[in-house]
């Protein structure tokens, strides 16, 4: 009798332990890939196509995105390249994203912001995504942008 309680205390245990763990191993993604970061108080400035490369550099969520990445964004007529830290003028062909807004968002992001800015050529409409990838193609190269996902929102 003595030896089957103390199976079901092993047994009651070690559920307890793997339970345990599949928590902290579900926080650990949790705080890695989802938790939305702040974006901080944006000081306005006056951007434009010449300065406009060396101010995306500077945000966090340039300089966190994936080694691989590929990213176009135009601006009117005016198109920029983004990978990981960098940003040069002019188009790349076989981007992995890429996004349109109206030339007069390089200005509503020096004063608002890149992510209010984002935001609101969403909510009117203006803003165009195109992408060779899948969804889940593009969900699984760009999973640690997910924090950002408030700003861009998604």
């Amino acid at each position: 009798m003595h030896n089957k309680v103390e199976k079901k205390s092993k047994r009651k245990f070690i559920i307890i332990l793997i339970i345990l763990i599949i928590l902290v191993v579900g926080l650990g993604i949790y705080y890695s890939f989802f938790k939305p970061v702040k974006t901080g108080k944006h000081i306005p400035i006056a951007l434009n196509e010449e300065n406009l490369p060396g101010y995306l550099e500077s945000l966090n969520i340039v300089q966190d995105l994936p080694k691989e990445a590929n990213i176009q964004i135009n601006f009117g007529d005016n198109k920029y390249s983004i990978k990981k830290g960098n940003v040069q003028e002019g188009g790349e062909e076989n981007s992995d994203v890429e996004v349109s807004v109206p030339e007069d968002y390089i200005g509503k992001i020096g004063q608002e912001g890149l992510c209010s800015a984002l935001q609101e050529a969403v909510q009117d409409g203006e803003i165009n995504f195109e992408t060779s990838l899948s969804n889940s193609e593009l969900l699984w190269k760009y999973k640690g942008l997910l924090k950002y996902k408030d700003c861009i929102d998604i």
